[in-house]
């Protein structure tokens, strides 16, 4: 009977150990996979551009339909400015000063983009100080994200999405590789055409690949 009582007590203490053993493994295999935090896509708009200029006003004999203009100079690069776009003109040194402005004409130089920004002043003088500035945004987009959520090699543009999948330790999470086409692009973020349903990448702490087992930030 004493036998068997030992070899009873053996046995649990052999199982207490395989459980412990695999509790251990299973731990520290979680705690060594590259952490990574996630996002869904956010809808709304893209700002394009943004510009705050001092200028020197001119006044218009009428043709225009305004009483002054200016002009400002922005990099070749910008290209989503058009005729008729609005703008705010500030008549500096006069308080409660700002108007309403129109993009009146777009011309290039071989260093500059060329605004004429039209806008109605009564009683101001030719050559005087105006600060104009003027922006642009998107239409409204769905599927914006971070640009650290970009990644491009000689493939094209993707993604890194989050799915939960069946792996040695049951569900598991799996980073994968979603190929995309850019819409829209700023310095900050971007938009995509395609259609997205699984949680986004946007940062880790290790380079990532396609299947590769992750866990979140805590």
């Amino acid at each position: 009977m004493r036998i068997r009582k030992r070899w009873v007590l053996i046995g649990i203490i052999f199982l207490l150990f395989v459980v412990g053993c695999t509790i251990y493994s299973r731990t520290y295999y979680q705690w060594n996979l590259p952490k990574v935090e996630i996002m869904a896509p956010r809808s709304g708009t893209l700002l394009l551009g943004q510009y705050d200029v001092r200028s020197v006003s001119k006044k218009e004999e009428g043709s225009s339909g305004f009483t002054h203009s200016t002009q400002i100079l922005l990099p070749l690069t910008v290209n989503y400015f058009y005729v008729d776009d609005e703008a705010e003109v500030t008549l500096t040194g006069i308080r409660n000063s700002t108007r309403k402005g129109r993009v009146t004409s777009i011309t290039n130089t071989k260093e500059n983009l060329v605004l004429t920004i039209g806008f109605h002043a009564e009683n101001f003088a030719d050559g005087e100080s105006v600060d104009v500035s003027i922006m642009k945004e998107t239409t409204p987009l769905n599927n914006i994200m971070p640009k650290s959520a970009l990644h491009e090699d000689d493939k094209g543009a993707y993604l890194f999405v989050v799915m939960k999948e069946q792996g040695a330790w049951g569900r598991e999470y799996v980073v994968r590789r979603m190929d995309v086409t850019v819409w829209v692009s700023t310095e900050q973020e971007f938009s995509v055409s395609s259609t997205i349903e699984y949680p986004v990448v946007f940062a880790s702490d290790s380079k990532l690949a396609d299947g590769q087992r992750v866990r979140f930030y805590p």
